[in-house]
């Protein structure tokens, strides 16, 4: 989302035409339905077009009515995120009646690895005519570009590792974070939600989850799993 904001503001978007909301802040955790709505009524542009940001909307009851409201009422863009614990993004269209638009978003890659770690690539011509390639960092200390594309195959390419320098430890605490909120707590939240709870057993789903890590691209059976 901040992503989002930024291109706008880039593009000549005026920053009170746009309105984010995190229902994860204590300010607007409690905030009902109507209350999103006439927030967002009393903070609209005049005679503008407004781009209405709502991060973890889920946290909001009902919250799909104010969304199709706005998008009656108003004359605006509408970005939303939610934990995929409530809802997946195939079922954000069936709530907004099918007026929706999933934008997919995937880890970086190898040369947005490069750009978003502060590297640059450097060409020079070699003796036989060719052309050779380094990267080189923000202190002019030059790498091959295959001990780039090692860190790259080791650290990965998740966006907020870009705020550490790579190192493997603090590497490894970012992701095993991402992994247990994003895999392990969601699909535990999710089943719960539901009110199924087919799947209880957080440390059993750890072990099937790099099983079949582990075995991609080979065949795999009801029974392989059974014997994790």
């Amino acid at each position: 989302m901040k992503l989002m904001i930024k291109h706008l503001l880039d593009n000549g978007i005026e920053k009170n035409q746009i309105i984010q909301i995190n229902f994860e802040s204590m300010e607007f955790k409690r905030m009902t339905v109507e209350e999103l709505y006439n927030y967002v009524k009393s903070n609209l542009p005049k005679d503008k077009k407004a781009y209405l940001f709502f991060d973890e909307i889920q946290k909001v009851p009902e919250w799909q009515d104010a969304i199709n409201s706005f998008r009656v009422d108003f004359e605006c863009d509408i970005y939303i995120t939610g934990s995929n614990a409530f809802l997946l993004s195939s079922e954000y269209a069936t709530y907004l009646a099918g007026r929706s638009i999933e934008i997919k978003v995937y880890p970086l890659s190898f040369i947005e690895f490069i750009d978003f770690h502060g590297y640059k690539i450097i060409e020079k011509k070699n003796l036989t005519g060719g052309i050779s390639r380094k990267v080189e960092n923000e202190n002019g200390e030059t790498y091959e570009i295959k001990e780039l594309f090692d860190a790259y195959i080791t650290f990965g390419g998740m966006p907020s590792l870009t705020e550490l320098p790579l190192e493997i430890d603090k590497a490894l605490t970012i992701l095993d974070g991402i992994y247990s909120s994003v895999v392990i707590r969601d699909i535990l939240e999710r089943e719960k939600q539901k009110d199924r709870r087919q799947v209880t057993d957080s440390s059993l789903l750890r072990k099937i989850i790099m099983f079949l890590a582990d075995n991609i691209g080979n065949n795999t059976s009801i029974n392989s799993i059974s014997n994790v």
